[in-house]
């Protein structure tokens, strides 16, 4: 389990797109969203990936890679709060 600054340090000299990846590549690692009978109906992690991505096609700006780590983490609390 990294904490959101760990997830930061490991990708903040990488490319936009690689940093990216690698940022969803460690919350999906992360995912416990299985473990949850309640909510074994889907993949928090993936589904909050999902809407991160829609939001920024949309025009939401997210200026740097921490306040990416920051909104993708958000929005899974958001994801599994909802959806008990």
């Amino acid at each position: 389990m990294y904490t959101n600054t760990e997830i930061f340090d490991m990708v903040q000299d990488l490319p936009a797109k690689a940093a990216i990846r690698k940022i969803n590549d460690t919350f999906r690692a992360m995912d416990e969203s299985h473990l949850c009978p309640v909510n074994n109906k889907f993949n928090a992690t993936e589904r909050a990936i999902r809407r991160v991505r829609d939001l920024r096609r949309r025009g939401i700006c997210i200026d740097d890679y921490y306040d990416y780590i920051l909104t993708l983490d958000s929005v899974i609390d958001r994801v599994v709060n909802d959806a008990v």
